[in-house]
């Protein structure tokens, strides 16, 4: 089985500060494949995007672009568990009242991120 994937990797030396250059990175990689829609969530059949930082790794589902033009990574943390909220959804259809209380523990920010001056991509 041959997959194809591309490496990269982020540091601070330069401007601007590594974390920004990922969310640049991975927003490039999602939407080169997204057709425009009017939808506020483009969907994409792409996999995931692996990120590493000192000591850890996350999967990125998605990037989040909010109004305010701050940006968070959606990703899937190994070392977190889903909540019990969430355990309770899976497998049903459901409309959430509140989505941002659901996506919270997915989100990485750039509080999160510029805590790291490293990092590298799997694509």
């Amino acid at each position: 089985m041959e997959l194809r994937c591309e490496a990269s990797a982020f540091n601070d030396i330069n401007s601007p500060p590594a974390f920004k250059k990922v969310y640049e990175e991975v927003e490039r990689y999602f939407v080169s494949h997204t057709t425009p829609s009017p939808e506020r969530v483009c969907k994409t059949s792409l996999p995931p995007v692996y990120l590493q930082h000192q000591g850890h790794s996350l999967t990125i589902v998605g990037l989040e672009s909010r109004k305010s033009g701050s940006r968070n990574l959606l990703v899937f943390d190994p070392s977190f568990k889903p909540s019990p909220g969430i355990q309770r959804l899976i497998g049903s259809t459901f409309t959430a009242l509140a989505p941002e209380k659901l996506l919270k523990a997915y989100r990485r920010g750039d509080n999160y991120l510029s805590k790291h001056s490293s990092f590298e991509l799997l694509k």
